[in-house]
């Protein structure tokens, strides 16, 4: 189950209630099209992980690559 509550006055119940019946929650902002455009959101999120994985490698700093481009992937882990 995925319980949605975004409001202010009901996001902690969303999280204690979820929690409790160990279920996903989303009680901060909802990104739209997470569910509709799920391609394009599961895409984002493996290339998240590779970037986070490559950093923990440090293959960052051994790979030679412009300093432009490594900007702009730190930027991307942000």
């Amino acid at each position: 189950f995925l319980i949605i509550g975004t409001n202010k006055y009901i996001a902690d119940l969303v999280l204690r209630y979820a929690k409790k019946a160990r279920c996903h929650y989303v009680n901060k902002k909802w990104l739209g099209g997470i569910l509709t455009n799920w391609l394009t959101t599961e895409t984002r999120i493996n290339k998240l992980r590779d970037l986070e994985i490559e950093q923990k490698m440090d293959e960052l700093k051994q790979i030679i690559i412009p300093k432009r481009n490594e900007i702009r992937l730190r930027k991307q882990l942000i």
